[in-house]
């Protein structure tokens, strides 16, 4: 539901409360990491930010490295947007780290359009792809 925040905000919420019934942690977690996007694009960061803290503890548990980067990226945001710099920093440096040692180049592309980071071989798609998160 791009460009739709509310309307993906209201799907999460239901989709989390299934993953909760279920006990489906992957679900519960992405579920609060689109929760948490859907919130950002409303601008409402510390809502967001709350969401991307439970995203985040659960995909570290599950060992899903990549999709914990994506997490501490869409929370970079937040605390950038708050000027919680130091904060946003830790995040960032992370989330670098994670998608380097992936290669991951949908989440580099994310850090160079949001973050200024170097873009050195990305895809053009994944560029594009990244002005639109």
């Amino acid at each position: 539901l791009l460009g739709r925040p509310t309307d993906s905000l209201k799907l999460y919420k239901k989709a989390r409360t299934i993953f909760q019934r279920e006990r489906d942690f992957y679900g519960l977690a992405y579920g609060n990491c689109g929760m948490g996007n859907a919130l950002r694009r409303l601008a409402k960061y510390r809502q967001a930010i709350q969401f991307y803290n439970k995203a985040a503890g659960l995909y570290r548990r599950l060992g899903d490295q990549v999709n914990e980067g994506y997490v501490l990226w869409g929370r970079f945001v937040c605390l950038t947007a708050l000027a919680e710099n130091k904060r946003a920093a830790l995040d960032l440096a992370r989330a670098v780290s994670l998608f380097t040692k992936a290669k991951d180049e949908r989440g580099l592309a994310l850090l160079h359009v949001w973050a200024g980071r170097p873009a050195r071989g990305l895809q053009s798609l994944a560029l594009r792809e990244a002005r639109c998160s």
